[in-house]
């Protein structure tokens, strides 16, 4: 094993698939999470073709199985107040013959343990309860804990999310955060209480296997699909944000949840109606692209340099990708003579990783319109252009990333 050192700060899906990479590649990993235990805070999340991709690449995806991912099923876009369906994406096979690979759900908690534990088997040192205070940006990086203790190592990488120290480090201006005003409300829902519903919901939701429900309303949308084999239902719904200045998410209550798809297709308030009493709800930020993600020898990825909101299932498919680049990036550089300066690796990295997330918030952009149309005239012609979607190459559109192939593919097929 190379003496060569990396410390993370962050155990998210980024920083574990960074761990798991480096160790691939031979690197001594630390990792730094600074809550006591891996958290269920949380809920449903998507594997996405190009981080299925990855996992592959880990030897991952049987172990993910057995963890409760499911292939995902049809994706539904929903009339928000009619329940009737106006756009429809085909299932996991469809995924596997166009992008090579599945399209899964799974609970975050479950994942998160999946690649921890895969971090740990490969030798990774994962200390919790290990909160970073400063951060010594320069070509010998060290990190100082809340302790006292003082870490070194070759390359710090800052995964810790959108609330990032380390990012307070890197780049010494306010970061370009944009507030859309809205939450999201996050909660499950057990499948005992939807089977015990009138008016057949738990039949029409789960119609077609492991579906994909998204309800397009005016200003705010909603989604809900099975995970951990599907005893349970993620469900998420934006709402207006109401959190205090400076509180990113908190817990809230149920009727919170209700309010904000008041008069909805009924099945969805059915579904709010038997939501677990354990909602939290979340404030929906994204930053502009951020100009610098590295400094000296410490560099950021994942939520840290690039949060989207909630409308592409593409957050976490980002970080891991981040990680996994660096990785590789890093395995290339240790088993070639001629090395090129670990700071101008470094950069190469956010360059590539930089035009990639560009490309995923021009789809995540769209989406949010696409999903929250108020106009009336509107709402209708994206009737028309959603119904004409083909799901092949001959699928394109100049308005919608949504159903353009060419866009999926560049985002799917990495």
């Amino acid at each position: 094993m190379s003496d060569f050192r990396i410390v993370i700060v962050g155990a998210g899906m980024g920083g574990l698939a960074c761990a798991i990479a480096c160790r691939h590649a031979g690197v001594q990993v630390i990792v730094l999470e600074k809550s006591e235990k891996l958290s269920e805070i949380g809920a449903g999340i998507q594997i996405t073709p190009n981080a299925t991709q990855i996992m592959k690449h880990f030897g991952l995806i049987d172990k993910l199985i057995q963890a409760g991912a499911e292939p995902l099923g049809v994706t539904r876009l929903i009339d928000h107040d009619t329940g009737e369906t106006v756009g429809e994406r085909p299932g996991w096979q469809w995924a596997e013959e166009t992008f090579g690979n599945h399209w899964y759900t799974i609970h975050r908690a479950d994942y998160q343990q999946v690649l921890a534990d895969e971090a740990v088997r490969l030798g990774t040192e994962l200390r919790f309860g290990a909160e970073v205070v400063h951060v010594e940006c320069s070509d010998q990086p060290t990190i100082r804990l809340a302790s006292g203790q003082i870490i070194t190592a070759d390359v710090v990488v800052g995964a810790d999310g959108i609330g990032s120290v380390v990012r307070s480090f890197v780049y010494d201006k306010d970061p370009p955060f944009v507030n859309r005003g809205e939450v999201a409300y996050r909660a499950v829902i057990p499948k005992e209480k939807l089977e015990a519903l009138d008016g057949n919901v738990f039949g029409k939701l789960t119609a077609g296997g492991a579906t994909m429900w998204i309800w397009m309303g005016p200003g705010k949308h909603a989604t809900a699909y099975q995970v951990r084999n599907g005893s349970v239902f993620n469900l998420v719904v934006l709402g207006p944000d109401d959190l205090p200045e400076g509180v990113s998410k908190a817990h809230a209550a149920r009727e919170q949840m209700e309010l904000a798809c008041e008069g909805w297709d009924p099945n969805l308030q059915r579904m709010v109606r038997e939501a677990s009493t354990s909602v939290i709800k979340w404030k929906v930020v994204y930053m502009d692209e951020l100009d610098q993600w590295t400094k000296g020898r410490v560099l950021l990825l994942g939520d840290a340099c690039h949060p989207t909101p909630p409308y592409q299932a593409q957050g976490s498919a980002m970080a891991v990708e981040d990680g996994a680049c660096l990785g590789t990036l890093l395995r290339l550089h240790l088993q070639t003579e001629r090395k090129v300066p670990l700071g101008r690796l470094l950069q190469v990295y956010c360059e590539m990783r930089q035009a990639r997330t560009a490309l995923q918030m021009k789809g995540m952009k769209s989406n949010a319109r696409l999903f929250q149309l108020r106009d009336e005239d509107e709402r209708a012609g994206r009737r028309a252009v959603l119904s004409a979607v083909t799901w092949d190459e001959h699928s394109q559109s100049n308005e919608w990333t949504w159903g353009d192939m060419a866009y999926q593919t560049a985002l799917n097929d990495a």
